[in-house]
């Protein structure tokens, strides 16, 4: 019997964990959802999930300062960072941890959009592509 894959979402706004959990169970995947940082580290340290979606501003720490630490001990871990707050330096400091598993996801997002980005990629992006822009 296969487990299905667990997403773990860490944000303050209850309305936001309760979407994404319903949405992402209804599509098959297990959700622990938390509104702290340090829970969703604890989790990450622990070795579970498959893939994270993380708010950047949380009252315990800030999600962009997460993003290296679970690279240094889970590099093959998926990271979506969100935030309802697009600024420059926000987008800046994304950009300097961004590899292929690192997803920024601007607001504001659809269930469509988010749903999608929890799956595997279907192919390698060519170099010359261009890549989506955050409307």
């Amino acid at each position: 019997m296969t487990t299905l894959p667990t997403v773990l979402i860490a944000d303050d706004d209850r309305s936001i964990r309760t979407v994404l959990t319903q949405a992402l169970g209804r599509s098959g995947y297990q959700v622990r959802a938390t509104s702290s940082a340090a829970t969703l580290w604890r989790w990450v340290e622990d070795g579970e999930g498959d893939l994270v979606i993380t708010d950047v501003i949380m009252p315990d720490e800030n999600g962009l300062d997460l993003v290296p630490r679970i690279r240094r001990i889970r590099p093959e871990l998926p990271v979506i960072v969100m935030s309802a707050q697009s600024t420059l330096t926000s987008a800046a400091r994304l950009i300097i941890y961004r590899n292929p598993s690192t997803s920024p996801t601007c607001s504001p997002w659809s269930i469509a959009r988010s749903n999608s980005r929890c799956r595997p990629p279907r192919r390698r992006r060519w170099k010359n592509t261009p890549r989506k822009r955050c409307r």
